[in-house]
């Protein structure tokens, strides 16, 4: 697949060959906007796309037709997510996307993922919202059930909830998904890292959403080979979503060969 790495493939500037911590993507993506002038929103079209064509392929290879179930959480993760669930749906996907709030995030995302949201909605998609913050009960068990009938609906779920920048125990409504996706035994789909991950130590912080396949975006994450929750990776695969190679220069280079779990 163009533009996806294994684990130690590609060139050498290139993500399957490079680990970085969520500190060192954190300045590599402001580098990357601040010093060469790449657009935010067009390294999220590049991630959500990479990650679309990923699923696909899988998908084919285990004979999985969907739906395709996408879970988007409030930041930049879930910007991807709109990417992916919008391209999917325009390759002739079934998609159903939720989108999670908790009661502490911000209820206005970054203009990225509105410019994404509102690119999938253009299209046709429609944004389901369960909301950890809302305060009439009885409305989220109703938003609850309804995310359980579309778990129990899918195919496969791609996680868009969390990214790198996880630091905290996860918390509701978040957990409470995790949950019902675990039981279900839905096979899942990571974009960056899995959430409830920590990408740097690989230790699970809290409740922890497995998957099959993880598409890492611009770089390997350490934690992804170590701690305690590295083995719900899966698969890996690095993406190429556009960061300019000379960024990735002082990253720790990773040999050929996936590394030892």
């Amino acid at each position: 697949m163009k533009g996806l790495y294994a684990v130690g493939e590609g060139p050498e500037l290139g993500p399957g060959r490079r680990v970085a911590t969520a500190a060192q993507m954190r300045t590599i993506d402001s580098r990357a906007i601040g010093e060469f002038g790449v657009n935010i929103a067009l390294l999220m079209e590049n991630a959500g796309r990479a990650v679309a064509t990923a699923a696909e392929h899988w998908m084919e290879e285990q004979g999985n037709a969907g739906p395709v179930l996408v879970l988007c959480g409030p930041g930049n993760n879930g910007g991807d997510g709109f990417v992916c669930a919008r391209t999917l749906r325009a390759r002739g996907h079934t998609v159903i996307l939720w989108r999670l709030v908790g009661p502490g995030d911000e209820k206005e995302p970054a203009p990225e993922v509105q410019l994404h949201r509102a690119l999938w909605e253009g299209a046709g998609g429609k944004t389901r919202t369960l909301d950890g913050g809302a305060g009439e009960m009885g409305s989220f068990a109703d938003g609850f059930a309804a995310l359980e009938s579309a778990i129990g609906k899918a195919g496969v779920v791609l996680d868009a909830v969390f990214g790198t920048g996880l630091s905290r125990p996860v918390g509701a409504p978040f957990a409470e998904v995790f949950g019902a996706i675990v039981a279900s035994g839905k096979p899942c789909i990571a974009l960056d890292v899995p959430s409830g991950m920590d990408a740097d130590t690989g230790a699970a912080l809290g409740v922890l959403l497995p998957a099959v396949l993880t598409v890492t975006f611009g770089a390997l994450k350490s934690g992804l080979f170590r701690g305690e929750a590295a083995g719900s990776a899966g698969a890996v695969l690095a993406a190429e979503i556009g960061l300019p190679p000379a960024l990735l220069a002082d990253l720790e280079v990773l040999g050929a060969g996936r590394p030892e779990r």
